[in-house]
């Protein structure tokens, strides 16, 4: 015996069958199933193997959208990166990828020979060849600056970037903000694009926000060495005049690392970041005391995660994949064992 039911968000869905196991009394085991023409399921069909997805994300990049690290890995950047190039397309911006969207990205990434890669030189009147050749030996930041002004998607953007670092590294002289692009900077991007946020009272330093809202604005408590906040203490973020949330860890050039706790109205979390992104065992705590936990995978929820009650009475079990909730089986009610 069974029911089926649609619901706006997985929370109702999750209130509504415990409410319905509730009526059929201990005993009677529940599970519900979450199904839907969504585009993750389509994207899953494909069986995208790393290689693909690293072909992706590099045609990401290629196309201008920063998905971050090129590792075949869909975190919250690479899902940032997708939907923006979507919406760019004039298609519904998901953050999945159909077939079609596939191809094309994979297209894009794929290595170019040399004779191809000459050809767009040739195309391009060898402007930005002839420009890399001219400052490729330099020692001086402002030179590669200048070079990732201008082609900031350029065929050696990634190498302009290398020698930015590696000359800030060795030269405490140089400018910090340059190693912070100006089209990085949230200032220089679009709405909800992955962005280097300026802490609004230390000017010049940055903190990396993969999900920037309008009239955002963050403070921080920490150091700030290169242009990017440093060590521990806590960030305060604000909206339109009002504070969302603080969080206070520890940060790597301006990413989080290591553990965390992040406070809001909603609200606590608290668990491990890798590289910026969540990664391992985290425990939500809500404002009305139900409690969640769980592991994340590259920045989404992935595995099995346990729903607890306020009380303690109400138990169920949440399996996620790659940020979907796919089931759920309630496990208690009421104290008793309904499994």
């Amino acid at each position: 015996m069974g029911w089926a039911e649609s619901y706006d968000s997985a929370t109702g869905a999750r209130q509504a069958a415990l409410a319905e196991c509730r009526s059929r009394g201990s005993g009677t085991g529940c599970i519900v199933r979450v199904w839907g023409c969504n585009s993750p399921v389509v994207e899953e069909d494909l069986d995208l193997n790393r290689a693909t997805r690293r072909q992706i994300q590099l045609g990401l990049r290629s196309a201008g959208f920063d998905p971050g690290g090129a590792d075949g890995l869909f975190g919250p950047r690479t899902r940032a990166a997708i939907r923006n190039w979507q919406s760019s397309r004039g298609t519904r911006s998901t953050g999945y990828l159909d077939r079609p969207q596939v191809e094309a990205l994979r297209s894009r990434g794929a290595p170019q020979s040399p004779t191809s890669a000459g050809t767009a030189a040739a195309d391009a009147g060898g402007v930005e060849v002839v420009f890399w050749q001219s400052v490729q030996n330099s020692t001086n930041p402002a030179d590669f600056e200048a070079y990732l002004r201008r082609f900031p998607n350029g065929v050696f953007s990634e190498l302009a970037q290398n020698r930015l670092s590696a000359l800030g590294a060795a030269a405490p002289g140089a400018d910090p903000a340059s190693r912070v692009r100006p089209d990085e900077t949230c200032a220089g991007q679009a709405t909800g694009a992955a962005c280097w946020m300026e802490i609004s009272q230390r000017p010049g330093c940055y903190v990396w926000n993969p999900y920037p809202q309008p009239g955002e604005t963050v403070t921080w408590t920490g150091a700030c060495a290169g242009a990017k906040a440093q060590g521990t203490g806590t960030l305060t973020w604000a909206h339109d005049g009002g504070v969302q949330r603080n969080i206070g860890g520890r940060l790597v050039d301006g990413e989080f690392n290591g553990h965390w706790v992040l406070r809001d109205e909603e609200g606590s979390s608290e668990g491990p970041y890798v590289d910026g992104e969540k990664n391992g065992h985290w425990v939500i705590r809500f404002a009305d005391g139900n409690t969640m936990e769980g592991p994340y995978v590259n920045g989404v929820e992935h595995g099995r995660w346990i729903w607890r009650s306020a009380d303690g009475d109400d138990v169920a079990e949440v399996l996620y994949e790659e940020g979907e909730e796919r089931e759920t089986n309630i496990l208690q009610i009421g104290g008793e064992d309904v499994r």
